[in-house]
């Protein structure tokens, strides 16, 4: 072989083995976009579930986690969204959200700044009174709240437009704003509210046996949560009545009343209508903030009708209900032993 054929060999050799070269680059850039491309498919699919499975909180899930003893508090607290606590020394106290819910005002001497919302996940703060306090709320939407001894209030800092929502432990009377486009939701561990806007009381302590719904203005809706064999049931009440949850045998009776009766603490007076010993001293001892024991299982049926001032102090009051019912009480700190008379 010439050495001019030698040469045009090498050249085709080189020329091949370049060509292969150059191909299996291609592969490998075509394998790697491949898995590039997988593996953005899988983060994608990776953070977008994840999104949901990290999503916020609902209302009752962030209550419920939110553990406090109320007995043992002494001043009003307000949670914030980032745990911190802002704490108020007054018997009585007033807060006041801004529209966006992002600045709180208490007292009106003192402001708080927070931001509304996470990730498009709501905010949730948490207002505590314990018992011997009470406090007044205007939330973010113009809705006012006052908050009667020993309750908890969660609610969004700022509502969403389809629905408001908060969740109550203890007793509040409510004044909503009214937007027929956003109900308003009260969520108790028994059942759940459902208002435009309207004024009436809820009571829901954990250590009574019932629930309690007085309708001063407006319509309320009731809804229960189904049982087994039954599906889910609602009520509609109107202004005067009272609802009634019995929380063992589950289910709720309505009847007429005088609604003053169950709006009256929020204008520092008890009014009773014949009503028995034993409902009237729980309602004191949560007022004042002390223990009181009946010694005689015979005077909890007693009955008493009157009014109380209760910006006067527990002598005075326990003197007023003394007057129409035969006990004596003996009084050590905040621990009151009530006997029949001798």
């Amino acid at each position: 072989m010439d050495e001019r054929n030698k040469f045009e060999l090498n050249r085709r050799i080189i020329a091949s083995v370049h060509k292969y070269k150059r191909k299996k680059r291609i592969q490998n850039i075509t394998i790697a976009a491949s898995l590039v491309l997988l593996i953005g498919v899988g983060f994608k699919t990776l953070f977008f579930n994840n999104q949901v499975e990290i999503a916020g909180p609902t209302i009752k899930q962030h209550a419920k986690s939110l553990k406090v003893d109320l007995s043992t508090e002494s001043d009003v607290k307000l949670v914030l969204s980032n745990d911190q606590e802002v704490r108020i020394n007054e018997d009585s106290s007033e807060i006041m959200y801004s529209k966006t819910g992002e600045t709180v005002s208490i007292n009106n001497d003192k402001s708080v700044k927070q931001a509304s919302e996470n990730n498009n996940n709501p905010r949730y703060n948490t207002i505590i009174v314990p018992y011997g306090k009470q406090s007044k709320i205007s939330l973010s939407d113009g809705s006012k709240v006052w908050l009667n001894s020993g309750t908890k209030l969660t609610y969004p800092i700022a509502f969403n437009k389809a629905k408001r929502e908060v969740y109550l432990e203890g007793e509040a009377i409510f004044e909503v704003t009214h937007n027929e486009q956003s109900p308003f939701h009260v969520a108790t561990i028994d059942y759940e509210v459902k208002v435009l806007g309207t004024v009436f009381n809820v009571s829901s302590y954990p250590d009574d046996g019932y629930t309690l719904t007085a309708l001063e203005s407006g319509s309320v809706e009731i809804n229960l949560p189904s049982q087994k064999d039954s599906k889910k049931r609602a009520i509609k009440i109107v202004p005067g009545t009272l609802a009634t949850f019995n929380k063992i045998n589950r289910d709720i009776q309505t009847k007429t009343v005088d609604i003053a009766q169950y709006m009256s603490w929020r204008d520092g007076v008890f009014i009773f209508k014949k009503d028995e010993l034993s409902y009237i001293l729980k309602k004191v001892s949560r007022h004042y903030k002390v223990q009181i024991t009946l010694e005689n299982e015979g005077l909890e049926r007693n009955t008493f009708s009157g009014t109380l001032d209760i910006s006067k102090g527990l002598d005075d009051v326990l003197q007023i209900i003394k007057e129409t019912t035969d006990f004596e009480y003996e009084r050590i700190d905040k621990q009151i032993k009530i006997n029949q008379t001798k």
